[in-house]
């Protein structure tokens, strides 16, 4: 999924979705028919793991520093993190965002993606100290369901940083794995330092 312009409370969107047999893309509007996001899937039997799962987590706790280009290291990971997924948070979620789909109440439901993506940005957050910053689009692989009851392990590390048109951006792969197998991998990418605006003169 990948975020191109913003939306704000009050807005009217309109989704699009065109499904085919093995994928299939869906689309966001705004009411002025601009495209503010878009997301494509696509479905295989299997995917193979991400090479960065292969990398140590770190041991140490992180002290977390001030983002900067030179403060994020590739291929580093990060300490682990673990959590519970637990009945009332996932539906607490759901609710946040009006989705009222019955499969998230029920006995071992299927952890809310809302609940995925906030677990990303906290493990950004959790090694740095941000700014304001922007997600900009992640690729989710969903190798198995993470369901309420299970307790996740999070693994984070940075693959990639660069700049342009003046911002300054990174991806980090966060894999969730569950009794060491993983469930979800994502690679979640997001502007860190965003471009100054240039000063108009009169």
């Amino acid at each position: 999924v990948r975020f191109i312009s913003p939306a704000y409370d009050g807005d009217i969107l309109t989704i699009e979705h065109d499904s085919r047999e093995n994928d299939g893309e869906t689309t966001c509007f705004a009411s002025t028919k601009k495209v503010l996001a878009q997301m494509q899937h696509q479905h295989e039997p299997s995917f193979p793991t991400h090479e960065a799962l292969q990398i140590e987590p770190a041991r140490e706790p992180v002290e977390r520093v001030p983002i900067s280009f030179d403060a994020i290291n590739l291929h580093q990971g990060a300490p682990n993190h673990e959590f519970k997924v637990v009945d009332d948070i996932n539906m607490k979620l759901a609710r946040q965002i009006d989705d009222d789909l019955e499969m998230f109440g029920e006995d071992s439901a299927p952890m809310h993606p809302f609940w995925l993506l906030r677990e990303c940005n906290a493990a950004f957050v959790r090694s740095f100290v941000l700014p304001a910053w922007i997600h900009v689009g992640s690729k989710i692989t969903w190798h198995k369901p993470i369901r309420t009851g299970d307790t996740v392990e999070v693994r984070m590390v940075p693959t990639e940083k660069w700049e342009k048109k003046g911002h300054e951006f990174t991806t980090l792969y966060i894999a969730f794995l569950v009794n060491g197998e993983p469930r979800v991998e994502v690679d979640h990418t997001s502007i860190f330092r965003i471009a100054e605006r240039e000063q108009k003169t009169a």
